[in-house]
């Protein structure tokens, strides 16, 4: 499943954009590969920051060429208003226009990074809730 949205909020650019869900085989993946990338030197927060951009960049699957004026439009856009996004058009060439650092803004990749995280990372409250649910059982 996909999910699209309007990055709405105030100086951003109202592009909208869709973020596809993963399973947890492509996440394992994707934190195995930012070991790999990052090396046994990097520090917690390199891989934090690394990880984080690749989780993105494996979601993000397409961005509006332009501004989206409002939802029901974006409901109504056609696909060839759609520039479809990959991993390698996000990161690979620097000064390519579909290079993420081009496409969005501090604030848009702040937005971005929060619904990823939502939607593919257990909060420390979910986990207690659940765990409060816990009941003992013997063990067979």
């Amino acid at each position: 499943m996909a999910i699209q949205f309007r990055l709405s909020a105030k100086d951003c650019s109202d592009r909208a954009i869709r973020i596809r869900d993963i399973d947890p085989t492509e996440r394992d993946k994707v934190s195995i590969d930012t070991a790999t990338e990052v090396g046994k030197d990097a520090t917690g927060a390199q891989y934090a920051v690394t990880e984080a951009r690749n989780l993105i960049t494996i979601c993000l699957v397409g961005v509006t060429k332009s501004a989206v004026a409002s939802d029901d439009a974006l409901l109504a856009l056609p696909a060839s208003e759609w520039i479809p996004l990959n991993p390698e058009k996000l990161s690979a060439d620097p000064t390519a226009p579909t290079h993420y650092s081009k496409l969005f803004s501090p604030k848009e990749d702040s937005i971005i990074a929060g619904i990823v995280r939502r939607r593919n990372n257990a909060t420390t409250d979910e986990i207690d809730s659940i765990l409060g649910k816990a009941m003992a059982v013997a063990e067979s």
